[in-house]
């Protein structure tokens, strides 16, 4: 009997699944948070809002692929796979790469870019915490005070533009 034999039915079936749906909830809630501040900077809103962790959701959806690939060919091999050292080492490695340095260069190209279109930082209300970091952005120290806390949720705010747009 070989390892593959030896695992359940669910962990054969089920992993591979879970690791996918993973993988897309992840990239779509990056798309979403991104679509949110394209959205904000090509209609010139009054107040802009760029999240800095969900910039972290890009390497992390990367990350889950190798995993997610990996355990479809085993479960379509029926066999745990010896993968070579090599292709492993840099399937992980470039995710990890996006992982800890896309936030940091998103994060300086849009309060660059904020500051050339002459934009206020609003640093009282933007949040900056060690599990989320939201920044806020708006025309002018007037419109800043107008950030709620509510606008930080990515949900709120993009279900409230759609609205306003109907």
């Amino acid at each position: 009997m070989t390892e593959y034999e030896k695992l359940p039915l669910s962990t054969k079936i089920f992993g591979p699944i879970f690791l996918l749906v993973l993988t897309f909830i992840f990239i779509e809630l990056f798309i979403g948070s991104s679509g949110l501040l394209l959205t904000g900077i090509i209609n010139q809103d009054e107040i802009i809002i760029f999240g800095k962790s969900d910039m972290y959701l890009l390497g992390s959806g990367l990350l889950i692929v190798p995993f997610a690939i990996l355990s479809f060919i085993t479960t379509i091999k029926r066999k745990i796979l010896d993968v070579n050292r090599t292709v492993g080492k840099y399937m992980l490695i470039i995710p990890m790469i996006v992982l800890f340095t896309f936030p940091h260069i998103a994060d300086y190209a849009v309060s660059s870019y904020m500051k050339k279109i002459n934009y206020v930082y609003c640093q009282e209300q933007s949040i900056l915490e060690i599990m989320t970091t939201q920044h806020a952005y708006a025309k002018d120290r007037n419109t800043c005070l107008k950030v709620t806390k509510d606008m930080f949720n990515v949900y709120t705010f993009w279900n409230k533009y759609f609205d306003d747009k109907r």
